[in-house]
């Protein structure tokens, strides 16, 4: 065990996780149960913290006779995994994810105009869309969305970032992002538009 745990206090809070609760999920991330055993046996916390986290939608339960809960029947939802996931950078997936959207696009006399605004607001949109989607998605539509009004030179009327999530329109490329029998088709499609 010479990984290190390392724990953003902030996404605990946003997600209103105990470090009980979160190191479980780390663990079922890591595939470590000889790491939750070591735990458990120096530490202790709740025996219903699994149905916590089934019930908070974090974990996949599959329980064997008697209702007994085995390392191996646990499985991490959507949303946990893409908790768990950070990019080679460090990144947290917000960030990855918001780096698909302009920060910036200027107005037709120049004037900057910021599209991340209130970025609290739009991490809680971005976490709450993770139900329904996943972070793919999500980056491919930003991206999307960002390049048809590149194309149309209508980029000074993008919508802010909160109100872009806010209003799903994420679900006006889903189509095109799954319909496509190669993404890496789009993502180079885009990359040629940005070096124009």
């Amino acid at each position: 065990m010479d990984e290190k745990l390392i724990i953003d206090v902030k996404t605990i809070l946003e997600q209103r996780l105990s470090f009980e609760e979160y190191f479980i999920i780390y663990c079922v991330y890591k595939n470590d149960e000889n790491l939750l055993h070591s735990y458990r046996n120096n530490v202790t916390f709740p025996s219903d913290i699994f149905n916590i986290l089934e019930n908070k939608g974090f974990l996949n339960i599959k329980r064997a006779k008697n209702n007994l809960i085995f390392f191996e029947s646990l499985s991490l939802t959507q949303k946990a995994t893409e908790l768990m996931k950070e990019d080679k950078t460090g990144l947290s997936n917000f960030d990855e994810f918001r780096s698909f959207y302009p920060k910036i696009v200027h107005t037709h006399n120049g004037v900057p105009r910021r599209l991340h605004g209130n970025l609290k607001r739009a991490k809680e949109l971005y976490n709450k869309l993770l139900l329904e989607t996943t972070h793919d998605i999500l980056c491919k539509a930003a991206k999307l969305y960002h390049q048809e009004k590149i194309r149309a030179n209508s980029e000074m009327y993008m919508q802010d970032l909160s109100v872009w999530l806010n209003q799903k329109n994420y679900l006006l490329y889903v189509d095109d992002i799954t319909n496509n029998d190669s993404n890496d088709y789009n993502i180079s499609k885009i990359t040629n538009v940005d070096a124009i």
